[in-house]
């Protein structure tokens, strides 16, 4: 069984069950009455997938505003820092860590412009699996600045190609959804849909949507000092929603409070534009009802906490859990040891069904004493 091709859907017929699941946000238009095949752009525009609702769009007047859109992101890019693009040379042959408990691989996979999107394969090495358990599966996006080394990284950033862009982060990440079947069997030998836990964990900007559009693949959700705003559209001009609002059902008025920074600049757009034609994280996040853990630092000034608590609040998971750190910033939650624990309890709790085990602090204290099993070397991984 293979995932779907590019994420979104497509085609009218195969975008009517992520129409449904996102009507759960409240916000979307009445259904259309007349079969509008512009119904795809719509929906693709409503998501920020501004490439995918031009290649979805048959109406002259929405391809022009959208590419009036898309050509004034990069601007918009530059004002919000964005992106912050580092590079790593890519290591040709697999290497051993964590005194062989661990084996990494690089790889690459290509992206629909051709663009060369790296990533890294990590899991137990042979002594350290646990073969009477089917392998559960973390895909990480890696957040801004992040480097590709040990870990994946965002697009762009270790050895992808290209030049970082709004427009094609959905493509990306379609991309390497899409590429997981095939990269499962090579690297490990797995069917697909594998048999264990898909859990997607997106740090900072990422891996919200793909999971609201894929919730027959993701069997649970992890997010790590999550942007819960309108970030970084806030710097793109007005008119330019309100003209995208001219020729699409325009969204329901959220009106939601905003507490960050960046969205409440004398530089950003009046909120209202932005909610004529877009979902945000929040209302992505009222549209999940998989597993959700998020972890985050209580002095976090790029998405602060009443932003996350919204975004926490608003997702129907009946199993949710949040976790705040005291005292640490956007990029300073890693690096504590509590981080790993409760990441680690609830992966152990996803692949093995012990949802006691996956809270107690005594059994992520016991679990880290022992030194030489690969998920002791990953927490331990944030004292070095």
């Amino acid at each position: 069984m293979a995932a779907p091709e590019h994420g979104v859907p497509s085609q009218p017929s195969e975008a009517a069950a992520l129409i449904q699941r996102l009507r759960l946000c409240g916000r979307l238009p009445a259904p259309s009455t007349d079969g509008a095949s512009d119904d795809v752009a719509a929906l693709r525009t409503y998501l920020g997938d501004y490439q995918g609702a031009l290649r979805a769009c048959s109406d002259s007047g929405l391809q022009a505003a959208l590419a009036k859109l898309v050509a004034a992101l990069p601007a918009a890019e530059r004002r919000s820092m964005a992106f912050v693009p580092r590079r790593v040379q890519r290591r040709l042959e697999p290497m051993l860590v964590a005194e062989g408990a661990a084996k990494v691989e690089h790889g690459v996979i290509r992206a629909r412009d051709g663009v060369e999107l790296g990533y890294v394969y990590m899991a137990p090495s042979e002594d350290a699996a646990e073969p009477s358990s089917p392998p559960g599966i973390l895909v990480r996006w890696g957040g801004n600045a992040e480097l590709a080394a040990a870990e994946p990284s965002s697009p762009f950033s270790g050895w992808s190609t290209g030049q970082p862009s709004l427009t094609c982060l959905h493509d990306d990440a379609a991309a390497f959804f899409d590429a997981l079947p095939r990269l499962l069997r090579e690297h490990a030998a797995l069917a697909w849909p594998p048999s264990g836990p898909l859990v997607l964990m997106g740090r900072s900007i990422g891996a919200l949507g793909t999971a609201v559009q894929h919730p027959d693949h993701v069997s649970a959700l992890v997010l790590d000092s999550p942007v819960a705003c309108h970030w970084p559209y806030e710097q793109v001009c007005g008119s330019l929603w309100r003209g995208l609002a001219q020729h699409l059902p325009p969204l329901k008025a959220a009106c939601r409070p905003l507490s960050c920074d960046c969205c409440l600049s004398a530089s950003a757009t009046p909120q209202g534009d932005r909610e004529l034609v877009c979902l945000d994280p929040v209302d992505l996040a009222s549209c999940l009802s998989i597993p959700l853990l998020v972890i985050a630092g209580t002095a976090d000034s790029l998405c602060p906490r009443a932003t996350i608590q919204a975004l926490f609040d608003a997702a129907k998971s009946e199993d949710k859990q949040l976790f705040w750190l005291d005292g640490l910033g956007h990029n300073e939650v890693a690096g504590s040891r509590t981080y790993w624990h409760k990441l680690f309890a609830f992966l152990e709790m996803l692949q093995h069904g012990d949802p006691q085990n996956s809270r107690g602090p005594s059994a992520c204290n016991d679990r880290e004493e022992n030194g030489g099993s690969f998920f002791a070397w990953c927490k331990n991984r944030s004292r070095t």
